[in-house]
């Protein structure tokens, strides 16, 4: 059994699942947008491994539907999460940093997880973390090594997609091995269906010098300490 720590199956168009998905015993599902959030919602009720994150990406900013309707189905969903919200420097829509504060300050507030998209804006991100006392997964971490110990100063646990190892291995070792493993996650980040994570456990495992079920109890833990925090 692992843990997925990011995958968006309950969106449109994005079928079923991988291949092994079947194996996982947690999956940690976002939304992208608004109109996911039924979708989700439904997944929810008929797969009782998945987390649920509600939220706005910041891809969809121009669909953010306020604070208040956020509020609203978290207050509908105890268990329920804050994502995928966040900064994208190459592509975002408008007030995407507005829209990111004001869902980080509800997820603050009401003591929920932030999973977060960075890219190309990790200052920025690091920024609007500063003060915060939050949950925090900072989903396919691919920022230099020398970022990691900030973020975990700020309390987050970085999360490694398949995407990593499109990098040089020099750079995905470095990175890899800069994150404490307490603060490790994995994840599929799915959305086509082709995704094995137990060839993606196994290439992490093998930049760590680890066997491959330690890594996933580790990971797994990792996952389940967070939702108890």
């Amino acid at each position: 059994m692992f843990t997925d720590a990011h995958l968006h199956i309950s969106n449109a168009g994005f079928g079923v699942g991988y291949r092994d998905i079947s194996e996982a015993g947690l999956l940690f599902c976002n939304a992208s947008r608004p109109s996911d959030w039924i979708p989700l919602e439904e997944l929810m009720q008929s797969d009782k491994r998945v987390v649920p994150f509600f939220g706005t990406h910041p891809w969809y900013s121009d669909e953010y539907d306020g604070e208040d309707v956020l509020v609203k189905i978290l207050e509908k969903y105890p268990e329920a999460n804050v994502g995928e919200i966040g900064l994208d420097g190459t592509r975002s829509g408008h007030d995407a940093l507005k829209i990111f504060k004001e869902q980080l300050d509800v997820a603050s507030r009401m003591n929920r997880i932030a999973s977060i998209h960075m890219v190309r804006s990790t200052d920025d991100v690091l920024s609007a973390l500063k003060g915060h006392d939050i949950r925090t997964i900072i989903h396919s971490y691919d920022a230099p090594a020398g970022f990691v110990n900030a973020f975990v100063q700020r309390g987050c646990c970085l999360s490694i997609s398949p995407r990593l190892f499109k990098k040089p291995i020099e750079k995905v070792r470095d990175i890899i091995n800069s994150i404490p493993k307490d603060r490790l996650l994995l994840e599929s980040d799915h959305y086509d269906g082709v995704m094995d994570m137990h060839e993606h456990i196994c290439k992490v495992a093998s930049v760590l010098g680890m066997d491959v079920f330690e890594l996933s109890d580790i990971v797994s833990k990792n996952a389940r300490d967070i939702l108890k925090a």
